[in-house]
């Protein structure tokens, strides 16, 4: 759905991976992170991002809201229409790329 969108995608299949792919080369405006992962919590995995890149958005989607958002920028209820989950996010780029600009 984002890449329909017009947003480029890194896909990664742990934390750590995603944890590698922030710390390279390419440009990320926001992570996209579901809570319960292999061996690591998105709030976990959201605090260790912002170690890397602090001003980065990390989004939980997910069916129900965690108990802590620690270091979470945003929360999107997986049930949300196509429609709005696409407005959030936009909204969320466009708040990191002001930001930048700042």
């Amino acid at each position: 759905m984002l890449e329909e969108a017009g947003y480029g995608v890194l896909n990664a299949t742990t934390g750590s991976h995603a944890l590698e792919l922030l710390s390279g080369e390419a440009q990320v405006a926001l992570v996209l992170s579901g809570h319960m992962l292999r061996g690591i919590s998105g709030t976990a995995l959201a605090g260790e991002m912002k170690k890397i890149k602090p001003y980065v958005p990390v989004v939980l989607y997910c069916g129900t809201l965690p108990d802590s958002m620690n270091n979470v920028d945003g929360f999107i209820n997986n049930e949300e229409s196509r429609a709005n989950f696409l407005a959030l996010i936009a909204g969320f780029v466009r708040s990191y790329r002001e930001r930048l600009a700042g």
